[in-house]
């Protein structure tokens, strides 16, 4: 019997660790956004498309509609001009490590299409931007680790400072569809190892009880 209490405590850990694994946060409020620029000289009209810098478009699911960063772009002592940016909140405070993912509109284009964005994503905590990393649309989706807490995720357009104005055809940057926030995922043996140390604790009291 003491066996099957110490395997059902060890089983209730291991279930509780894995569903706090499993809860994923989307981004549910507009905190700020900055229309970076977009270029009229070969955009096709869609410059003038309202629906594509609607900034309520980056909150939820994926749904595949988005917002539009705006390309950010520079002064030619390398400083920002336009910046193409939106800030996102989650409805919770992270206080430790996540993963943050974003979707684009367009990820796993063609190796041979030139249509590449760029996007640098930060964290921000108490005013405080911190860098996570930078994501672009050439491969089949996007995610960063944020080792710290964090209030929000920003996202900036980094698509002319990573391709140049001769390396993308983009007209107005990133297109962001969605951002999560989930912890990061801890391997079984983790989850092993915490079941077991569950169990062991409910048998070092047993014994002082004893």
């Amino acid at each position: 019997m003491n066996i099957l209490k110490v395997l059902s405590a060890g089983g209730v850990l291991a279930l509780s660790v894995g569903a706090a694994n499993a809860a994923t946060y989307y981004a549910t409020d507009v905190i700020a956004s900055d229309p970076g620029f977009c270029d009229t000289t070969r955009d096709g009209g869609a410059c003038s498309k309202p629906s594509r810098y609607n900034p309520d478009n980056a909150k939820g699911a994926p749904d595949g509609r988005f917002y539009s960063l705006g390309l950010t772009t520079y002064n030619d002592d390398g400083s920002v001009d336009d910046e193409g940016s939106i800030t996102l909140g989650f409805g919770t405070t992270f206080p430790t490590q996540q993963d943050v993912s974003v979707w684009e509109v367009t990820y796993n284009i063609s190796p041979t299409s030139r249509h590449r964005e760029a996007v640098d994503v930060y964290a921000i905590m108490g005013g405080v931007e911190t860098l996570l990393g930078r994501l672009t649309n050439l491969n089949g989706g996007g995610k960063v680790l944020a080792g710290m807490g964090f209030e929000y995720i920003k996202l900036v357009d980094a698509t002319l400072n990573e391709f140049g104005r001769s390396g993308t055809t983009s007209f107005d940057g990133f297109d962001v569809d969605s951002v999560s926030v989930a912890p990061v995922p801890l391997p079984a043996a983790g989850l092993m190892l915490l079941a077991g140390l569950g169990g062991f604790g409910v048998m070092r009291r047993r014994q002082k009880k004893a």
